[in-house]
């Protein structure tokens, strides 16, 4: 028996140890937006719950938000789990809440509430988003049904019921700070509208109408940002006081808009909602065709240096702004992702962003503030790079990953933040590893490194120095050593001019009728059939495959004189024109064997039925029709790491200047650093002379290889030179 009981406790014991452990985080906000569509005393309510983080799974959080819920249905300890692995896919397991009894009788009543996501069985794809330190779910991103029982036994939870409801709130969860890295969210510009101000006046007047900049989030819809204080009518009535002031406003309904809190000129103000913690405020404004409307008596004020709101303070008017015309349609994200470690100490980030021509004084502010400390943690900030650029959400066309160290020194501290095991060797090894294993959205990141000898490097530790350069870059190659400031902004320049090549995609798209399985299937791309003799073999570019009519895709593909990134097997997009069909192979990335982006002359089809040897070609196969080349832009994401430490001494204000220069080259003054700029052109344009200008606007007679502005007439185009 005693035997029978120590097996047991043993046993028991291997239980616990196995358990997930669950540490509490603080308090998070649960603003209610699911169950509001089967209950109406839900709406526009918040409350405080405790949230847990898991040990073992740190991107798992999970709270029991209905154990003091404010409305009067009953308390439910239930556990809700949120999932934000992926801070742009986060979901909730699906759930029961026990909500209501039959006067002390069964049955007893449960919400089921299920996340329309893949994860809990759908087809469908409603994903929360985390912004900064909110996670928000979409409109409908809930079905919701009831379910009563005989027991208190929770209902099964397999799908929803066909009388479930979808969710007609946004949902949002605003989490105690530092439980997640904050994920800095996405902006593109959309262009000029105009702000009417009503939060202060100049010697008893109100201001003009001021011309404005605006930016739409890709992370949320309707949302909405500006520094209309900053802007150069502004300026002219205040002064530079406002610069820094930002604006956002939520508007993706447009009878509940609201501005987010902000600062200025020395005071708080928010907008009387739930969204921003107000529970009995309601005081939204509206939006008209793009022309929103905050009625003056809908803000809150207080001073900075005070907690208490002055609930009487009344804006001098209402608050109009006219948001640019096509401010509905979100442009595209793709372009130049950005972020700075600094270092000395412990790193300091600049989160990588989408740079345009809003932000780019935000970095530059960052790199000016940088100061010099007498200390070089090289190690332990290129790991936090790293981890920065890893955990980043971009575009599906991000093309390049780069990482650019520069350092005049060997690292002096980094051993604080390792193991207690490790010497700079390990650590040296760890990196070495990181960089050849860590992948960006399947991409791996190409890093270089930069080193200008400091006043702490001699002889006795050149060799270290040395060394690390070379940890910190992918191939031998691209770790630069340098003799002065002058040389570091060049190599700066030969970096980007090599990454500005790999940011081009080139697609090639050929469209053909349906072939049998098995047919052997050609496209030459260089020369014409006469300049082959009729013979593709005399073609010295070409991509082959197998034909199969089981999903109309080309396999087994040989690309010959050229890479792509489409891999061996391509599925053909079936068109149907003017009642004809045709089946479009599309081929992405090609490049030449030197890794240049390839150039296509002539482009030809041929094929062989399987088991013959004779190629066939197609005289109906049209160049421009049936095949044609497209260059597009891809994105691509950039890490510099900068060394701040004190042995740099008077070189450190030339580091902030090319610092600088990197950041106006990826964003030259009038660009939005995203789109190529297309105008249409005309009859007038084709005779237009040609002329290149440099990313800084200078116009180039002899322009070398690199990216340039091309204009012909009013067309104006980025086009790269070999």
């Amino acid at each position: 028996m005693k035997k029978l009981f120590l097996l047991l406790f043993i046993l028991l014991g291997v239980a616990a140890s196995r358990a997930e452990v669950w540490t509490p985080v603080g308090q998070a906000e649960w603003h209610e937006g699911i169950l509001s569509c089967w209950y109406s005393s839900y709406k526009g309510k918040s409350w405080k719950v405790i949230v847990e983080q898991s040990d073992e799974r740190p991107k798992v959080l999970r709270c029991q938000p209905y154990s003091n819920q404010p409305t009067s249905n009953y308390n439910d300890n239930v556990y809700v789990y949120i999932n934000a692995e992926n801070p742009q896919k986060v979901y909730l397991d699906k759930y029961s809440y026990y909500y209501s009894d039959n006067n002390g009788y069964f049955p007893v009543y449960f919400y089921r509430v299920f996340q329309r996501c893949p994860e809990n069985g759908f087809d469908s794809a409603y994903y929360g988003k985390i912004v900064g330190n909110i996670i928000e779910f979409p409109i409908g991103g809930f079905a919701v049904d009831w379910r009563e029982q005989n027991s208190l036994n929770r209902p099964t939870l397999t799908s929803p019921s066909s009388y479930a409801k979808y969710s007609t709130e946004v949902h949002k969860i605003v989490l105690p700070e530092g439980v997640f890295e904050p994920q800095p969210e996405s902006w593109v510009s959309i262009g000029d509208g105009t702000w009417l101000d009503a939060f202060s006046q100049k010697d008893e007047s109100l201001p003009g109408t001021w011309n404005v900049a605006f930016e739409k989030s890709v992370d949320r819809d309707g949302c909405y940002r500006a520094r209309p204080w900053g802007s150069d009518d502004a300026k002219s009535y205040y002064g530079d006081g406002g610069a820094d002031a930002e604006a956002i406003i939520c508007a993706e309904n447009p009878d509940k808009v609201y501005m987010e809190k902000f600062e200025l000129f020395g005071y708080e103000y928010s907008q009387n909602v739930p969204e921003n913690g107000w529970s009995q405020g309601a005081s939204y404004g509206k939006m008209r065709d793009g022309v929103i409307v905050i009625p003056q008596g809908a803000f809150k004020r207080r001073s900075v240096s005070s907690e208490q709101w002055q609930v009487e303070f009344q804006c001098y008017r209402d608050l109009v702004i006219n948001l640019p015309e096509d401010y509905f349609k979100t442009p595209s994200s793709s372009g130049v992702y950005f972020g700075i470690t600094a270092f000395n100490y412990d790193p300091k980030i600049k989160p990588i962003e989408l740079l345009s021509k809003n932000n780019k004084a935000d970095f530059k502010r960052f790199v000016n503030e940088q100061t010099m400390d007498d200390a070089t943690y090289l190690y332990y900030s290129a790991d936090v790079a790293i981890d920065a650029l890893a955990e980043r959400k971009y575009p599906d066309d991000l093309g390049s990953v780069a990482m650019i160290t520069f350092t005049d020194g060997n690292d002096d501290g980094s051993l604080e933040k390792a193991d207690l095991s490790w010497g700079d060797a390990d650590y040296q090894r760890h990196l070495t590893a990181r960089l050849r294993d860590v992948m960006v959205q399947g991409l791996p990141i190409d890093a270089y490194s930069i080193g200008l000898k400091g006043e702490d490097i001699s002889d006795y530790n050149y060799e270290t120095f040395k060394t690390n350069l070379g940890v910190l870059a992918s191939k031998p190659k691209q770790a630069t050593e340098v003799s002065n400031m002058s040389e570091v902004e060049s190599t700066i320049n030969e970096i980007l001019d090599n990454l500005e090549r790999s940011w081009v995609n080139k697609k090639v798209s050929c469209s053909i009728n349906m072939r049998a399985t098995g047919d052997r299937i050609r496209f030459t791309l260089d020369k014409t059939r006469e300049e082959m003799n009729n013979n593709p073999d005399n073609s010295e570019m070409w991509v082959e495959g197998t034909f199969s009519r089981v999903d109309n895709s080309l396999n087994d593909i040989i690309y010959h004189g050229l890479t792509s990134t489409s891999g061996e097997k391509v599925v053909a997009e079936k068109v149907v024109a003017d009642g004809k069909t045709k089946y479009k192979l599309t081929f992405e990335n090609l490049r030449d064997l030197d890794g240049n982006v390839l150039e296509t002359r002539n482009i030809e089809f041929w094929h062989r039925a399987e088991g013959s040897t004779a190629w066939q070609p197609h005289t109906e196969f049209k160049q421009d029709s049936d095949s044609g080349t497209e260059t597009a832009r891809t994105s691509a994401a950039i890490m510099f790491v900068m060394d701040c430490s004190d042995s740099l001494g008077e070189d450190f204000t030339e580091l902030q200047r090319i610092v600088n220069a990197l950041i106006d080259r990826l964003v030259p003054e009038g660009s939005s650093g995203v789109e190529n700029i297309v105008v249409d052109s005309s009859d007038e344009d084709i005779d237009a002379p040609v002329e290149y200008y440099n990313m800084q606007g200078v116009r180039v007679e002899n322009p070398t290889p690199g990216l340039y502005i091309c204009r012909k007439g009013r067309k104006v185009t980025k086009v790269i030179i070999r």
